[in-house]
């Protein structure tokens, strides 16, 4: 039955991609420039809102401004901040579904705009729901716990499936420091690529942080979305490792909340921290470059 299911699904998903190169060539045979062009729309383009649809059902708990950022970097200033983010509310809702082993709140895209979503985006929701059905039925966060030193030992500790489908180990964590944030397709893109770009340049160049940045958001738009699929493939290795990384660091507090027998502080939510989006402090690029981080000295 499995089987016949993979087959029916790898047939859909056949299909829309098809219908997708379809739609591609409509526009171009239309001579359509939006996003491209110098004219911005107020209207979300309803041609665009099966990338959307399928954009937020995977960017977990993300924010409506990152999110519509993401997409923006993707396909360009289609319509105003404001009009997307409220675009993002209306075909999706962010709440905790417990029943479906949420731990904190994410997007659920609504009953009416299911049938947008691509066969990819429906494996990859299904094998989040089982991930975390099965942690759920496993019992709490302190069973995953060895009680001696506070290891995990819950399912899926070691590492989850790359790009290529093989298992890519995560990298040790303790515990003791807070979790990396989990990072998006761009950002990881631009990790990846910065020092590549840097030594194809001068050694004056390789200083001008604007031009590295120039570079990085040419190089991304030039991707196929084939090329574009992989580093999205690694954002949700990474999703994965950020959500192993929590389970463990909140475990190891409580273990040592215990043991002082203080009460543990709840770690803040890094979305309630963003800014409410307008126009008035609506980010004046569509990209995000990631910054390097300066070590202290030791």
């Amino acid at each position: 039955l499995e089987k016949k299911v993979e087959d029916i699904e790898n047939h859909m998903e056949e299909i829309q991609n098809r219908l997708k190169y379809l739609q591609k060539c409509s526009k171009q045979i239309e001579g359509s420039s939006r996003g491209r062009g110098s004219h911005q729309q107020s209207e979300f383009p309803e041609d665009l809102l099966s990338d959307l649809v399928n954009l937020v059902a995977m960017s977990g708990s993300s924010g409506a401004m990152t999110i519509a950022n993401e997409f923006t970097s993707e396909h360009g200033q289609v319509c105003n901040k404001k009009n997307l983010c409220l675009k993002i509310e209306d075909i999706a809702k962010k709440e905790r579904r417990k029943e479906e082993g949420d731990a904190r709140p994410v997007w659920h895209v609504l009953p009416e705009y299911v049938n947008l979503l691509s066969v990819k985006t429906l494996k990859h929701l299904r094998r989040e729901k089982d991930a975390r059905m099965n942690s759920k039925k496993s019992g709490t966060k302190r069973k995953n716990v060895d009680d001696d030193d506070g290891n995990y030992t819950g399912e899926s500790s070691r590492g989850a499936p790359g790009p290529d489908g093989n298992i890519v180990d995560y990298p040790p964590y303790d515990g003791t420091e807070e979790p990396r944030e989990c990072k998006k397709a761009f950002t990881l893109f631009c990790t990846g690529t910065r020092k590549e770009v840097k030594k194809s340049l001068d050694p004056i160049s390789r200083k001008d942080k604007g031009k590295v940045n120039s570079i990085l958001k040419q190089r991304w738009l030039e991707l196929s979305d084939e090329e574009k699929g992989v580093w999205r493939r690694w954002q949700e290795w990474d999703s994965l490792r950020y959500r192993r990384d929590c389970v463990i660091h909140e475990a190891k507090q409580t273990i040592k909340h215990e043991n002082s027998g203080a009460i543990p502080k709840k770690r803040s939510n890094p979305e309630m921290s963003q800014a409410v989006y307008s126009n008035d402090n609506a980010p004046k690029s569509s990209f995000h470059i990631p910054k390097k981080k300066k070590h202290p000295p030791s």
